[in-house]
């Protein structure tokens, strides 16, 4: 798991602009950073994954790539919305596509 500091608490950002990047199974936004460290965020809703369990497996699977790859992105805050065909991707799958979704938001 990462880190409590690592988080990125939404009240914070509510009308914030920041580049915004696309795939068919997630939507990243880079907000430039007030914090010599990154930061990163997960939302899922409810409507996408109906059950909390899967939700939270999800999350605790981004926050784990964060945690590991994390230092290697440049310093900004990441917030990550998690698409409904990100749902039934295979682990590796899913975690494949962030990272390039993230190699796309770090050049």
């Amino acid at each position: 798991m990462i880190a409590k500091k690592f988080k990125l608490p939404i009240q914070l950002f509510p009308g914030k602009r920041g580049k915004l990047f696309k795939s068919p199974n997630f939507t990243l936004k880079v907000f430039p950073a007030d914090l010599p460290f990154s930061r990163f965020g997960v939302t899922i809703s409810a409507k996408t994954a109906p059950k909390a369990a899967k939700r939270n497996l999800l999350k605790r699977t981004l926050f784990n790539d964060f945690r590991i790859h994390g230092k290697d992105l440049p310093v900004a805050d990441y917030w990550i919305t998690i698409l409904a065909p990100a749902v039934g991707l295979a682990n590796g799958a899913f975690v494949e596509e962030l990272k390039r979704l993230l190699n796309v938001a770090s050049e």
